[in-house]
């Protein structure tokens, strides 16, 4: 029987996300925001003693447009030293929609995160990320872009003193997301993100977490941000340096 720390994370998706599921919208001053839902699945697999391969796999539903995301995404990570870790892997994004055109988006990446600093039960990373990402739209012109990405997360144990097997924790994490597709000049045109949540490490093998994140986003570099976007987000992670996601 689960102990009443397991259910904690359950009751906490289902406190939140039933209440939306009924809606394909909201209002925030006047502005649009879609809600979308994610199920992701992340197997981790070490292939030795500083080296891992993983990936994701995510089915993301978002109501106001009718369109269902399938994606893999591949991964690899080397352990450079136990502050600095290399990644790249490629994700494939499948976007199913009921009344627009179908489309296939190839997202290569490459990645270098950094642990620090360590400040009492916290632990920072810093992610930065470069992507490559083409668009094959059926009927119509490819697109291509580049994307550079910058996150600080964390994560704060809540019985524990760190994160290891039966702890509750809560991960925060804000983003910055930025475009060029018109030029440098649009580089800093796209999107920043905020997530906080709630997850539980059942054993050494398994984490459930659920995150709630919310997204603000411009059309161009003399635009201020506006809310566009909120997401619930259900994880499990399997394996591999597991308590370092």
């Amino acid at each position: 029987m689960a102990t009443q720390l397991e259910k904690i994370p359950i009751f906490l998706f289902l406190s939140l996300v039933l209440p939306t599921l009924s809606f394909t919208q909201v209002n925030s001053d006047q502005q649009e925001i879609s809600n979308q839902f994610w199920l992701d699945v992340i197997p981790h697999f070490e292939l030795g003693e500083n080296f891992e391969f993983y990936g994701d796999g995510s089915i993301r539903l978002t109501p106001v447009d009718q369109r269902t995301t399938l994606m893999i995404r591949p991964s690899i990570r080397w352990q450079f030293n136990p502050y600095l870790a290399l990644h790249g892997g490629v994700g494939l994004f499948y976007n199913d929609f009921q009344e627009d055109t179908n489309s296939l988006e190839i997202r290569p990446w490459q990645a270098v995160r950094i642990g620090y600093p360590d400040f009492w039960r916290l632990k920072f990373k810093h992610y930065v990320r470069l992507e490559q990402r083409l668009f094959l739209n059926e009927g119509s012109e490819n697109d291509f872009l580049h994307r550079l990405r910058y996150q600080i997360k964390a994560k704060l144990p809540i019985n524990k003193p760190y994160v290891a097997e039966k702890t509750v924790y809560v991960p925060f994490a804000y983003e910055w997301l930025g475009s060029a597709n018109d030029g440098l000049d649009n580089l800093w045109a796209s999107q920043s993100r905020a997530m906080v949540g709630l997850g539980y490490v059942y054993s050494e093998k398994w984490i459930i977490e659920f995150e709630y994140m919310y997204w603000w986003s411009r059309d161009l570099p003399s635009s201020a941000f506006a809310s566009s976007d909120q997401i619930f987000r259900l994880k499990i992670l399997k394996s591999g340096w597991i308590f370092d996601e």
